[in-house]
């Protein structure tokens, strides 16, 4: 993306991953959020990843980490050493191993416009990183799906 952090990396969808298709351990686009919003705070968050390499060694078994959104999006105006980021924060950290690690809310059921609880998911972002201060506190940073959606259109061939 021009301006947040996300990348897109593309290989075969028939490639093999430890034994798997990669494209059977993949998130469908359509769970991605597409409009530039972030979750409500209430909402139980899932992230999935591989934290200092856990769950990545012969069988591939992503851990995951339960959290909250501590923020609505927030947006940092683009100075001259750094980029505009829009993100919203967790209220759990980051550690190494989920940056780019999506955040699920596993609820909720999309149908065209009808909503229902249970059996589905939407991603509402990846982990980005961490902010911290010199207590030692952190937050866990998202990056908005919607971006990762700009970035597949924009690849995408006409």
């Amino acid at each position: 993306h021009p301006v947040e952090d996300i990348a897109l990396c593309r290989f075969p969808a028939n490639f093999d991953f430890r034994g798997v298709a990669a494209r059977d351990r993949a998130l469908p686009l359509d769970v991605f959020e597409d409009r530039l919003r972030g979750p409500d705070r209430d909402t139980e968050l899932t992230v999935l990843g591989f934290p200092v390499t856990l769950g990545f060694a012969s069988r591939m078994s992503p851990l995951s980490l339960r959290s909250r959104a501590a923020s609505d999006l927030i947006t940092f105006p683009q100075r001259r050493d750094s980029p505009r980021r829009t993100f919203f924060v967790l209220e759990d950290p980051s550690v190494a191993g989920y940056s780019g690690a999506p955040v699920c809310d596993l609820s909720i059921y999309r149908v065209g416009t009808a909503v229902m609880t249970g059996g589905g998911a939407t991603c509402y972002g990846l982990i980005s990183g961490t902010i911290g201060d010199n207590t030692g506190g952190k937050l866990g940073v998202v990056v908005p799906a919607h971006f990762l959606v700009e970035v597949v259109a924009a690849a995408s061939p006409k």
